[in-house]
């Protein structure tokens, strides 16, 4: 009798467990320009379920398409927000449940049109999965320049196989870095293209076998010279998946300095929960405060210049609502009281501004 009710048990968690898992699906949004000279400082954020998880995406130059990819699971929110820079009427974007403007176009701007502040776009992300992805390894090639100026209409192309997976990207400005991710499988072959503008010997770029500057970097151009025209980058993609990302320490440069951007694109958890409590850090600059704030945020251990050593193990504080890396050098005390000088800067740059 007994046995009879732990199989009935273990039958009904079975069914809980399957269906609280999501379905993830890579979704992208592809930027255009009507004229040909790219968005003149004109940019997007995506925003899935209240996270930011594209911040300050743009077209750099030319016509476009230039596409990027985000992941959703079913049932999340979707929301793209436009911030206009010059002749906003020629910037449009098109929304499609796969990756790379593949799949199905789900949403787009008017062309000749100012895209809409801030639209909602339907998640078709099904419990069953589809809406494009798929398997395979999430790479990302991370761009930055050594005077700090963004890289002056140069850019580059990722190609995948033969089928170009990142069109246009580039630096719009700032030291950087800005990274990019992209979908490879097993034994494809990738090769990145990169297109000079002015001052090309300042562009760099690194290649990573994970998700936003994660994992390892296996590839990077040589600093102070300009990269090479085209390059081949090794795939260690694996049948099994792997290449994508994993824990360690990011940076730099690191979350706990302020950024010449919006943003922190090399910890997407980290930038997350950051701009979750204050939205000025992802959509105008990531400043000395909101550099204060990761120093004490348990989602960005692994992102913080104290961060040691091949990766962090988390220890929680003694009754402070945050954790530090195993090893860091930090003083609690110092971390304590930061939570209030945070929250008492971010009153008082509320109070400058209006």
């Amino acid at each position: 009798m007994r046995s009879k009710f732990y199989v009935f048990a273990f039958f009904c968690f079975s069914i809980f467990l399957a269906r609280d898992v999501q379905a993830q699906c890579t979704y992208s949004i592809c930027l255009s320009d009507t004229y040909g000279d790219g968005w003149n400082g004109g940019y997007v954020n995506v925003v899935v379920n209240g996270s930011t998880v594209l911040s300050g995406t743009t077209l750099g130059s030319g016509l476009g398409p230039a596409c990027y990819n985000f992941t959703v699971s079913s049932g999340q929110t979707i929301v793209v927000n436009y911030f206009a820079g010059s002749w906003a009427y020629e910037n449009y974007y098109r929304v499609y449940n796969g990756a790379s403007g593949g799949g199905t176009q789900i949403y787009s701007s008017t062309i000749g049109s100012n895209p809409p502040s801030s639209q909602s776009i339907t998640n078709s992300c099904s419990s069953g999965g589809g809406g494009g992805g798929g398997g395979g390894c999430t790479y990302s090639i991370c761009l930055s320049d050594t005077y700090g100026d963004g890289w002056n209409g140069g850019y580059v192309n990722v190609v995948v196989n033969g089928s170009t997976v990142l069109s246009g990207t580039t630096l719009g400005s700032g030291l950087g870095p800005a990274c990019y991710n992209f979908t490879v499988s097993s034994g494809q072959t990738i090769v990145v293209n990169y297109f000079a503008g002015s001052w090309a010997y300042e562009n760099y770029y690194r290649v990573y076998n994970g998700a936003s500057g994660g994992g390892t970097q296996i590839y990077g151009s040589t600093i102070g010279s300009n990269p090479p025209s085209s390059q081949s980058i090794t795939n260690s993609c694996s049948s099994g998946g792997g290449g994508g990302g994993g824990g360690g320490c990011v940076g730099p440069p690191y979350c706990d300095q302020a950024q010449p951007g919006p943003g922190y694109s090399l910890d997407l958890t980290c930038q997350s929960s950051i701009c979750a409590a204050d939205s000025y850090c992802c959509t105008s600059f990531w400043d000395s405060i909101c550099a204060s704030a990761a120093s004490i945020n348990s989602a960005c251990a692994n992102c913080r210049s104290t961060c040691v050593g091949g990766g962090c193990t988390l220890t929680a504080n003694a009754g402070l609502n945050t954790s530090i890396c195993s090893g860091e050098n930090t003083v609690l005390t110092g971390k304590f009281f930061g939570k209030f000088a945070h929250l008492f800067l971010v009153a008082l740059r509320q109070f400058e501004q209006s």
